[in-house]
């Protein structure tokens, strides 16, 4: 369900799951509906996680929970048609919760969009796979020069 706050400015989709308690907008907003011992809608505070993803805290029935804002936008306005398990911020940017920014990605998806569009680099256990990426590409270096490791035990 869409609709426009007569508080807030922009449009909010109520977010499943939450009894019709809260809603998020387009850009990010996550707020708080009026109900019976709420006097009217607010924006609720936004908290960055210990990865730097903002994050919101529901009341809810079953206790509280904390979700990721960039989950509840894709969830509430992206398509999602193949499924895919991830949402992926186009721009690199983490606290960029817009609609515009956000895609949903595999895992496979995000990781590769990390290192060859923002440039950074795989983790440990994740070297064997980019490498496999770029062979055939004519860059097997890092950013930083060094030549990439790759191993033969690491199937993907």
């Amino acid at each position: 369900m869409l609709f426009a706050s007569p508080n807030m400015a922009g449009q909010y989709k109520v977010i499943k799951g939450t009894a019709g308690r809260y809603a998020v907008s387009r850009d990010g907003q996550v707020m708080s509906l009026k109900r019976l011992f709420v006097l009217s809608d607010r924006l609720l505070r936004q908290r960055k996680d210990k990865d730097g993803y903002q994050t919101v805290l529901f009341c809810l029935e079953s206790g509280q929970k904390t979700r990721k804002v960039h989950r509840l936008v894709a969830e509430a306005f992206i398509r999602n048609p193949k499924r895919k398990k991830t949402v992926n911020h186009k721009s690199g940017i983490k606290t960029d919760n817009s609609v515009s920014n956000l895609e949903w990605a595999t895992i496979q998806e995000n990781a590769e969009h990390s290192w060859r569009t923002l440039g950074r680099k795989p983790h440990e256990n994740q070297r064997a796979a980019a490498s496999k990426l770029w062979r055939g590409s004519g860059n097997p270096k890092w950013k930083d020069g060094r030549r990439m490791k790759t191993s033969s035990r690491l199937v993907v």
